[in-house]
């Protein structure tokens, strides 16, 4: 489980004088297929006080003066990003296929680059920032007459290779996350 809590004072991701607090955890797809709307919202609702639940282990007071309270479901991401079933973070990853291992940002043909959460470092915001990064940085290195430049992961240690449809075929899972806007008090 994660959980990320807006800044004080941060006006962009909630009104003056409260926080945003983000709970999200993996779950499996097949949990939220073929529900009927009761049954769905039913398991909705269970989703969230689970995830509260959790949370205020650490955060007892968590959620008691929400004014927002919502659960994305895979369902939700899935109409909202257009991913299928709403999967995030990319494929599933294992020892095979992350880290050292990971799918390589230059692949062939020369010069198709990937990035993004398939790729390494892998899923979330900051790992597909800093993926761009790279990438980016070895476009402008593999420029000719290119004098300085800042390659991270071994300089992309992998020779760019093909990408075989077995690496990326292992099923993905998605994310539900609880979002809270709760007092800054």
């Amino acid at each position: 489980m994660f959980i990320s809590v807006s800044s004080p004072g941060d006006t962009l991701s909630a009104p003056a004088g409260y926080r945003a607090v983000m709970v999200s955890t993996h779950c499996e797809l097949a949990d939220w297929e073929g529900l009927t709307e009761p049954d769905y919202a039913m398991h909705k609702e269970r989703a969230t006080e689970r995830l509260l639940g959790f949370a205020r282990r650490v955060y007892p007071r968590l959620a008691e003066h929400a004014v927002v309270r919502e659960l994305g479901t895979p369902r939700a991401f899935e109409r909202f990003t257009r991913r299928p079933r709403g999967t995030v973070g990319g494929f599933r990853q294992c020892l095979g296929n992350s880290n050292q291992h990971a799918v390589p940002h230059a692949t062939a043909p020369p010069g198709f680059w990937l990035v993004g959460d398939t790729t390494w470092p892998g899923l979330g915001t900051v790992a597909c920032v800093l993926g761009s990064r790279i990438v980016a940085e070895g476009i402008l290195a593999a420029e000719p007459g290119a004098t300085s430049r800042r390659v991270h992961q071994k300089d992309l240690q992998h020779e760019p290779r093909d990408i075989s449809r077995k690496t990326l075929a292992a099923p993905a899972r998605a994310v539900a996350c609880a979002r809270l806007a709760a007092t800054h008090r």
